[in-house]
């Protein structure tokens, strides 16, 4: 069975039961190691394999927090009195802290490094300056043909193939703020 179906099977299961579903111990390593592979994949240079994989990894991400959001909730309904209508300041303190907590343990899962980082991957495209010349990198999936690009050319470029580049090392992003 591959990781994705295992990762589908155990939020299937969270969603389907009250209780918590008994995961591998390791389970969240292994996803952390999974979404870097399909990060590694969104790379390729064929432009069609890049899109596949990056779909698949927005699904495996979004099974992922999913799956850590229901636990967290599983988790703290278990401390929480039956019947209690309004939370007190314990509780709400109590929550608080869960919710960091939870942020914390998610930003390690997809090594989120910076808020900055999560807005340039949703960005559809991005303003860049061509630091090293750069042959052609086909076409996009908005049937647009990119490159060849020259050192210093000024350009707009889907984030795929931002991501690629920026890798390299052979763009630099342009702020217009």
């Amino acid at each position: 069975m591959s990781f994705y179906s295992r990762l589908y099977h155990y939020w299937k299961s969270e969603h389907n039961t009250e209780s918590l579903v008994n995961l591998e111990s390791d389970f969240f390593n292994q996803s952390k190691n999974y979404l870097k592979h399909l990060k590694s994949q969104t790379l390729s240079e064929d432009p069609l394999i890049a899109a596949l994989f990056n779909k698949r990894l927005e699904r495996a991400m979004f099974l992922v927090e999913d799956l850590v959001n229901l636990r967290m909730q599983k988790h703290f309904l278990k401390s929480t009195p039956t019947g209690q209508s309004s939370l007190t300041k314990q509780d709400e303190k109590f929550k608080t802290k869960l919710e960091d907590l939870v942020r914390d343990f998610k930003s390690v899962i997809f090594e989120i490094e910076t808020e900055e980082e999560e807005e340039e991957i949703t960005k559809k495209y991005t303003l860049v300056r061509v630091k090293d010349d750069v042959e052609n990198m086909g076409i996009d999936e908005d049937l647009f043909d990119y490159g060849p690009f020259y050192k210093d050319d000024i350009v707009y470029l889907p984030s795929l193939k931002y991501r690629k580049l920026k890798a390299e090392s052979s763009v630099d992003k342009i702020s217009l703020d």
